[in-house]
């Protein structure tokens, strides 16, 4: 259990996941700031709009966390350079490791 917790927490603060998040937070005030002019008045003139505003920035904020989790998924997928044998296990064997299971297996004695 704690492996999974100190793998979670190397995938969730490393600089690619903070340059996601830092970015997209940059990329959300750049539209706020550009669309000021329609949001302003909404925010105004109504609450309910107010609320459906803040809704759908905490689905927009949830939709972008969970791609930055699959963008840097999928880098540290790429960076291993070979396909990931079960998604679902934390280990996955390098070539090397396979030449060296069968390398075992070819010497090991049939005494079983």
């Amino acid at each position: 259990m704690a492996f999974l917790i100190i793998i979670a927490v190397i995938i969730f603060f490393s600089w690619r996941f903070i340059v996601a998040v830092v970015s997209g937070a940059i990329e959300f005030s750049i539209f706020v700031i550009r669309h000021i002019q329609v949001i302003l008045p909404l925010l105004l003139f109504s609450w309910a709009w107010f609320r459906f505003g803040l809704l759908l920035a905490a689905l927009f904020t949830l939709l972008f966390l969970i791609v930055c989790y699959v963008a840097v998924i999928n880098i540290v997928g790429v960076r291993s350079n070979k396909m990931v044998p079960n998604s679902n296990s934390l280990i996955v064997q390098t070539e090397e490791q396979n030449k060296l299971i069968r390398a075992v297996k070819a010497v090991r004695t049939k005494d079983d």
